[in-house]
């Protein structure tokens, strides 16, 4: 008499019944199964388990075919018609993978065949070079010197083997020769595709400096009159390097003017001309600096702007400036300085706005006066606070450059606001407050580049303040 046991995996186990109470290991998946202990009375009415002979598993008397291996237990053979679909699926995707290697190794193969016909068809070609005459290297010589002013790279290419490799065999100093007037047309195209894409990268900054510019002051035709033209100058300049035919030309030409305003005909102008205008503008801007620093510190900002934009004009109305030229950098950092002190007035406004109400709170004066009361609100650019009694109204103008600064950043602490309140303060002489600024605005993440534009203008002022 056995004991039957079933594993958890399936398996049937018959233990004699020495085994009882003890444990015994599956010979399948391993693990130790508990055998029961059997009375007289158990073991005398413990029925036969029938189980499939192949793969062990518990089957019912009724069963005839075996539910996992569809094994079929009278005749012992097994039933293919019903086996899973998942075998067959994964010798399929094993077979369509094969399939996908080889044709892969297939186009490899022929790719590398195709290489080594290339360098054989090559070989061929540079032996088939030593059967040229004399006569015609030399003219082929002569075809490729007809291009040294507009090199082509596709002669370049068809003759630099033929010359490069021949005529090394024949004559050094030839060879030499050639190889020198190479080098100078590849550094020559690279020199002047290299001096095309600064120009481009600095017009395009140029460029949206002065739409920002003109959009914060809602001069939107001036986007149409001055910046269009100038684009449409750079653009019609790279057609021109690649040939533009005159119908082309022409039709740009139109365009440009019509977005002028002007039907003059340019054609003739004089660069040295425009030249010698830009010396002059410039030696008029450097005398005009004294009166500019001083009127920033007035806080005329519009007549500030009013009087560089009179200089800026001036420089765009001319057919030829360089967007690197130090007058034309130099304006353009003091009208972005002029139209950040403006952004910073206005954010200071709104901070005046939310500060009103029945707030306690002194105010300084420029002229260092302080005024203690409580602040009824703010209305018209100005506020209105009551002091000893009295109500008394205190434009933003009047205040201290460190209350403006006060309020600008109760609206907001953002690098921008932190950058334009440091380049406030250095026109406003409070250079110790304004490199603080610049700390801070670096904190919330400006441009390095730009912090340390305004750190080298800081120090440039406070040496000449301090010298005067």
């Amino acid at each position: 008499m056995k004991i039957v046991v079933k594993c958890t995996c399936g398996k049937i186990l018959r233990l004699p019944m020495e085994y009882a109470g003890r444990h015994a290991k599956c010979p399948q998946c391993s693990k130790l199964n508990l055998v029961p202990k059997l009375n007289e009375e158990e073991s005398a009415t413990q029925i036969e388990v029938r189980s499939c002979p192949t793969c062990g598993l518990f089957l019912s008397d009724a069963d005839e075919v075996c539910v996992s291996c569809y094994t079929n237990l009278k005749t012992g053979e097994w039933d293919a018609s019903k086996i899973k679909r998942k075998g067959f699926l994964r010798q399929h995707w094993q077979a369509a993978t094969y399939a996908i290697l080889l044709g892969c190794i297939s186009i490899l193969s022929i790719r590398l065949w195709q290489k080594d016909q290339e360098i054989s068809t090559f070989l061929a070609k540079e032996q088939g070079l030593k059967s040229h005459s004399r006569e015609d290297l030399q003219e082929k010589w002569q075809r490729l010197h007809n291009f040294e002013n507009r090199p082509s790279m596709s002669d370049l290419k068809g003759y630099r083997i033929a010359l490069w490799k021949e005529l090394h065999k024949e004559t050094l100093q030839e060879q030499t020769v050639l190889q020198k007037w190479m080098t100078a047309c590849y550094l020559r195209d690279e020199d002047v595709i290299n001096k095309m894409e600064k120009d481009l990268l600095s017009h395009l900054h140029l460029h949206q400096t002065n739409v920002e510019q003109l959009q914060h002051e809602q001069r939107y035709g001036e986007i149409v009159t001055r910046i269009t033209p100038k684009l449409l100058e750079e653009v019609f300049a790279l057609l021109s390097a690649v040939n533009a035919s005159p119908r082309v030309k022409e039709g740009f030409q139109k365009l440009i003017h019509q977005y002028r305003g002007n039907t003059k005909n340019a054609a003739g102008h004089d660069v040295t001309d425009d030249k010698k205008r830009l010396r002059d503008y410039q030696k008029n801007f450097k005398n005009y600096l004294k009166k500019f620093y001083r009127t920033m510190y007035e806080r005329r900002y519009s007549k500030a702007q009013e009087e560089l934009e009179k200089f800026w004009n001036d420089i765009n109305a001319l057919s030829y400036f360089e967007p690197e030229n130090k007058l034309v950098q130099e304006i353009r950092q003091k009208l972005k300085d002029v139209q950040g002190i403006k952004r910073l007035i206005d954010t200071a406004q709104k901070g005046a706005q939310h500060f009103g109400g029945l707030k306690r709170k002194q105010l300084s004066l420029r002229n260092h006066k302080k005024i203690v009361g409580r602040i009824q609100k703010y209305h018209e650019n100005a506020f209105h606070i009551v002091s000893g009694g009295k109500e008394r109204r205190i434009k933003l103008s009047e205040l201290s450059n460190k209350d403006i600064v006060f309020f600008a950043l109760r609206e907001n602490k953002d690098d921008d606001t932190y950058l334009n309140a440091a380049i406030f303060l250095g026109y406003e002489q409070n250079y110790n407050m304004a490199i603080r600024m610049l700390q801070r605005a670096q904190g919330q993440g400006a441009s390095f580049q730009e912090i340390k534009v305004y750190q080298n203008w800081l120090q440039e002022m406070s040496k000449n303040t301090t010298e005067k």
